[in-house]
């Protein structure tokens, strides 16, 4: 089965994710891609992004506040819930947001953490079961 990833364009070669399957695709299964076809868009976007933008170990510090918001962020708060706990508007760290993504090419929160992460910034996540005891290095 291909999940188209954009409606089809002469102008523009096909692109997709293509299932495969060892039995015939039940016609539910069609429809359930439906479903995620969008889910698939955003992932193959965020593919996308992580493989053309570079890092580099030149980039701009992150403030210790950025630093903190970039922390909150990785525990899956939302810009309210990070505000209530800095005490600051929900508009200031949407600016922290818009700073820190600026200074390490990230387009949303999913890739700055991913970033941080990649970089030993923040710790990655663990399966259930593991230790969390593992040390960090602090963003430059």
């Amino acid at each position: 089965m291909s999940v188209p990833l954009h409606a089809a364009s002469p102008a523009e070669p096909y692109t997709g994710w293509v299932l495969v399957a060892d039995e015939p695709i039940a016609r539910d299964a069609v429809e359930t891609m439906t479903v995620f076809q969008p889910l698939l868009r955003a992932l193959d976007r965020h593919i996308g992004a992580l493989a053309t933008v570079a890092e580099t170990a030149e980039q701009p510090p992150l403030t210790p506040r950025e630093r903190v918001v970039l922390g909150l962020l990785a525990e899956g708060l939302t810009a309210q819930a990070i505000a209530s706990r800095l005490a600051v508007s929900r508009r200031t760290v949407h600016k922290h947001l818009e700073h820190l993504y600026r200074k390490r090419g990230a387009t949303d929160r999913l890739t700055a953490v991913m970033r941080a992460q990649g970089r030993g910034w923040l710790p990655r996540p663990h399966a259930p079961g593991q230790s969390s005891d593992s040390a960090t290095q602090s963003p430059r």
